[in-house]
């Protein structure tokens, strides 16, 4: 059965430094929604890390901070084909 999370190049890591069970064992452990607890948890974090990646790879890492509460976890929003701190990204004014 084709991985969901891992791409063939990966698949030859895991084989070279005998990772594959481990790297098997966090797929079957993955999911593609938050549970209820999942949301009461996050909701109740001082901080969190936003990670994203462009439509070329390239990973973004930002850190988010502030009181209990001021993340919330929403259903998915397909508004975006990314997200950039999870408000709306706002074009910089064209510098002249």
């Amino acid at each position: 059965m084709p991985s969901l999370l891992y791409h063939e190049g990966n698949r030859v890591f895991q084989d070279e430094f005998e990772s594959r069970r481990l790297a098997d064992r966090l797929e079957k452990m993955s999911r593609t929604e938050f549970s209820d607890d999942d949301k009461s948890f996050v909701e109740s974090c001082i901080y969190f890390f936003m990670t994203t990646a462009d439509a070329s790879g390239h990973p973004d890492c930002s850190f988010k901070a502030g009181t209990p509460g001021f993340v919330r976890v929403e259903p998915a929003w397909k508004g975006f084909d990314s997200f950039r701190d999870v408000v709306p990204p706002r074009r910089a004014p064209a510098s002249e």
